[in-house]
């Protein structure tokens, strides 16, 4: 192909530039290679100090556009409807997001971002004119493996297309798990087919449609209904009979066909072609972009594939379209014909398309210390059993209470590692012994108030330290403060452009400050219900921000900076920095105000010395089951300073001791993400929160058992907070905040 020795293709679109061309012509993206990239990036100058406004009586400034800064983050709302709730991909021309639809029950929606505000205005208009035409497009398709498209609209020079959510992974993710890169015979023939039938349907319609960029990443397997989806229609065009070639030279090198480069008009034998090289890695392992244009026999790689495969896959890869089979539907039957004449064992992949490989499942070692100082017994010499986490994850707080009582009087020992290390195997199960049972503490929870002043999901939480006031942020970035027993409304502002992401008082204090995805912190009198200032020291959304007894307030972001700064004027004390810069989730001071806690989506807790602004510990939280990182949405110091507690995205809960820099394990205490957390103010006992129940739990070093649990009825669990005097408890759930009593005994 002459194209592939005079262009460069760009690595985000798979566009052709011509050599020498440093940004893509199509999606803006660069096209210099990385370590170049990286040499001009760290040439730029550095940034300037953060802006902290004071504001006087007369000046009141406005935060700053959210856009300059980042695109959607979790936490955000687009269009007062779609919560984002993650980021799944990201390119030069926009992201894709994972949203939830709150005029839907929260159903899970996927939305593909093209942004234009930053382009110049030719590229601009010709990047929203391919958005609608690849979003009309998609609208009028109806197909099980096409996702389907709610809506699609353009917010201040951003397009959005609402699409359905699917569960599972790329075919890209799904051969870089497997073996050598390759697939078994019945799963790859499998694909393939659903493949052939969905193309079938493009190549059928009145005006044929041709997807022009068919590749591993642009197909997913659904992991829920076994099927195979085309995603990402971004280049795909209509058929246009009497044209002699395409309009713009668009593919991915080594999945495109050659006419798709100017050559020809682009027909349904260019998505054969496609197809051909992506049954050929399939069955292979090689990677077509590493040499395109070349594709060696199946059999070659291994001879134990049909020799008719081995043809079929040679005639879709032909150079010229016309060698290449007529037709989608002819390579089905040929596909169909190949699979019955497999012997009957091996005519049906033993794990449909999508479908997760079961955990490679090995002996464990871990080193168990006593607690005890009194001489380890017999029985404690060797690890004692654990309980399957997953059994744990699914079965919920009644099987522990069962599995407890049949464990008899048998303890099982906590593992003692440095704070410093890098944990391996993290979650331990604690139990309290049955003959202990009957002495565990009651705990009496009686609802005081519900107050529904919000016209959006509340996501912040927080009692004063007098308990006088309560403090809640919903996702239309507006805040209320309360009196927490009557329900009357103290003080209401809404100056965040986002949504509220945390809220915190500083100590002894009527002092307020809400963070949000608008990048800005707010500091407020609410005595005095006016605003003392913002501070705008990150790049991008604040996800946390938390008060100390000394007139500090500290603040994450998704930049992956902790600020610390003074409550009173703004000024930047401190900013810590791990050099990975990961986003920040959550933070939390120590009762002693000298050490800051602070938790990444990269699964780490780190603890900053705030006299010295040095890291003085580091721990990684990682899944027990699939030795993943663990990022932790949520932290809690005990109020007598001795635990730190954190709230698992895989729904565990983490105990570190500060006695002895001992990490104490996880608890598995639900199949759902555990986001939020507080303790009881004499440190015994932990309110947790995941999916629509909030749950009270005996927490200590040699028991961890469930004492209570209610129900939010109108959402999940957002946030909750425990009054330092002890009788209120306070939960979100939907638009509500319900106001809890709670007293108890033993």
């Amino acid at each position: 192909m002459q194209t592939s020795d005079q262009s460069i293709f760009c690595p985000t679109c798979g566009a052709a530039n011509s050599q020498g061309t440093q940004i893509c012509q199509y999606c803006q993206a660069s096209l210099l290679p990385a370590a170049e990239s990286a040499a001009i990036a760290d040439s730029s100058p550095a940034r300037e100090r953060p802006a902290v406004i004071r504001l006087g009586p007369e000046a009141e400034e406005e935060p700053v556009d959210s856009r300059s800064l980042v695109p959607l983050w979790p936490g955000m709302v687009l269009r007062e409807r779609y919560h984002i709730l993650r980021i799944l991909g990201r390119g030069g021309s926009g992201a894709v997001y994972e949203a939830s639809d709150l005029h839907e029950g929260e159903r899970r929606v996927a939305i593909k971002e093209i942004v234009a505000f930053h382009l110049e205005p030719r590229v601009a208009a010709e990047t929203m004119a391919a958005f609608y035409s690849e979003a009309s497009l998609l609208a009028t398709l109806r197909h099980p493996s096409l996702p389907e498209v709610y809506e699609y609209f353009t917010e201040q020079d951003c397009c959005y297309l609402v699409m359905e959510f699917i569960q599972g992974e790329t075919l890209e993710e799904r051969l870089q798990r497997s073996q050598d890169g390759r697939l078994p015979l019945a799963e790859a023939l499998e694909i393939a087919i659903q493949l052939c039938t969905v193309l079938e349907y493009l190549h059928s319609r009145p005006v044929p449609i041709i997807f022009r960029d068919l590749k591993p990443a642009n197909i997913m397997l659904d992991s829920v209904a076994g099927r195979v989806c085309l995603i990402d229609f971004g280049i795909a065009r209509r058929f246009k009979p009497g044209q002699s070639r395409d309009t713009l030279a668009l593919g991915s090198p080594g999945y495109a066909a050659p006419e798709q480069y100017g050559r020809a008009q682009s027909t349904p034998q260019a998505d054969i072609y496609g197809l051909g090289a992506t049954l050929h890695q399939m069955l292979t392992g090689v990677d077509p972009s590493e040499a395109p244009l070349r594709f060696a026999s199946l059999r070659s790689f291994d001879p134990s594939l049909p020799p008719e495969l081995d043809e079929l896959v040679a005639r879709m890869v032909e150079i010229s379209p016309q060698k290449r089979p007529a037709s989608a539907a002819e390579v089905r039957r040929q596909l169909d014909l190949i699979r019955l004449q497999l012997p009957q064992d091996q005519r049906t992949s033993s794990r449909r398309p999508g479908q997760q490989p079961p955990p490679t499942r090995g002996k464990r070692r871990r080193q168990v210390a006593q607690l005890s100082t009194a001489a380890p017994s017999a029985a404690a010499a060797s690890p004692a059993p654990t309980l399957p986490r997953r059994l744990l994850l699914f079965a919920g707080p009644f099987l522990l209470g069962t599995v407890v009582g049949l464990l008899g009087a048998h303890e099982l020992g906590l593992p003692l590692i440095s704070a410093s290390a890098r944990l391996q195997t993290p979650t331990v199960f604690a139990r309290t012994p049955a003959a202990n049972l009957l002495s565990l503490p009651r705990v009496s929870v009686r609802l005081a108030l519900s107050y529904s002043g919000h016209q959006a999901p509340v996501r912040a939480v927080a009692f004063s330290s007098d308990g006088q006031y309560l403090a809640s942020g919903d996702l239309a970035h507006v805040v209320h403060v309360w009196e927490p027993l009557s329900g009357e409304l103290l003080l209401h502002y809404d100056d965040h452009r986002a949504a509220i992401t945390s809220l915190a008082w500083l100590p002894g204090t009527s002092v307020l400050a809400s963070s949000s995805e608008d990048g800005t912190v707010q500091v407020w009198d609410v005595a005095q219900q006016q605003r003392l200032l913002i501070y705008r020291g990150h790049r991008g959304a604040v996800r946390a921000v938390r008060g100390s007894a000394v007139g500090l307030f500290a603040s994450g972001g998704v930049d992956g900076s902790v600020q610390v700064w003074e409550a009173s004027t703004g000024t930047r004390r401190w900013l810590l920095l791990d050099g990975r810069h990961l986003p920040i989730n959550a933070l939390s001071w120590s009762p002693a105000t000298t050490t800051l806690a602070s938790a990444d989506e990269g699964g780490n807790v780190l603890l900053w010395d705030t006299r010295s602004a040095a890291l003085s510990a580091r721990q990684s939280i990682l899944d027990a089951v699939s030795g993943q990182p663990v990022a932790l949405l949520a932290l809690a110091w005990s109020p007598d300073g001795s635990q730190l507690a954190g709230a698992g995205a895989d729904g565990q809960v983490v105990l570190i001791s500060l006695q002895g820099s001992a990490f104490l394990g996880g608890q598995a205490v639900s199949s759902l993400p555990c986001t939020t957390l507080a303790w009881s103010p004499d440190s015994r006992l932990l309110l947790t929160g995941s999916g629509n129940q909030a749950t009270i739990w005996l927490a200590s070093m040699t028991a961890y058992s469930p004492l209570y649990t209610y129900e939010e009825q109108e959402g999940n669990v957002a946030a909750v907070d425990w009054a330092l005097n002890g009788g209120l408890l306070a939960s979100t759930g939907g638009n509500s905040v319900r106001v809890w009593s709670v007293s108890s005994s033993g």
